[in-house]
């Protein structure tokens, strides 16, 4: 689903999983193995808090830029 600001809502929530795991490693933190897989592999509880997290941020953004123009 496209949103005002031109963001698909699940690109989001792949792009914000993928940084989170990536995040993460890098700061030495283990996430859970289930989670650690690709976001199609999720486990659907996660994917679907990811989709609703992503859906936020967009609703955020969107709300600056109504104040803006």
């Amino acid at each position: 689903m496209e949103t005002m600001i031109g963001v698909d809502i699940e690109d989001l929530a792949r792009y914000m999983h993928e940084k989170y795991e990536e995040s993460a490693k890098h700061l030495g933190w283990d996430t859970q193995k289930s989670c650690k897989v690709s976001f199609d592999d999720l486990p659907e509880a996660n994917k679907q808090t990811m989709l609703r997290l992503a859906g936020w941020v967009i609703c955020y953004y969107n709300e600056l830029l109504k104040n803006v123009a």
